[in-house]
């Protein structure tokens, strides 16, 4: 489970958040976005997930982050860490509209960038 926080919209259609939002997700390796999520019956999805990315969402949808117009784009997707402090492990990066179901939301798998 990993937690994302943002500004953006509540909704694809809906208007930009006023107040700083957070949703924990569970979160899903590319391979297992890949297959196990609705990514898998895309012909375009192998095309941009990768080893440096990782999915959350749930999969009945309902909770995600937005970036519909850049809201919730670059936010963090942060895990407990060994010392009880908060851990980076993602930064919002792209998705099917917002919180559809079976589309989990990508995010730049941030460990593996230098």
């Amino acid at each position: 489970m990993a937690t994302v926080t943002g500004w953006g919209h509540l909704t694809f259609n809906g208007t930009q958040s006023e107040v700083l939002h957070e949703v924990t997700v569970p979160t899903k390796t590319y391979k297992e976005c890949l297959t196990e999520t609705a990514y898998a019956t895309t012909d375009w999805a192998a095309d941009y997930l990768n080893e440096n990315m990782v999915c959350a969402g749930e999969a009945a949808g309902g909770k995600d982050a937005c970036e519909k117009m850049n809201t919730d784009s670059g936010g963090p997707l942060v895990t407990p860490g060994s010392s009880g402090s908060m851990e980076q492990i993602g930064m919002v990066s792209w998705g099917y509209r917002c919180a559809e179901p079976n589309y989990p939301r990508v995010y730049t798998r941030v460990g593996n960038m230098s």
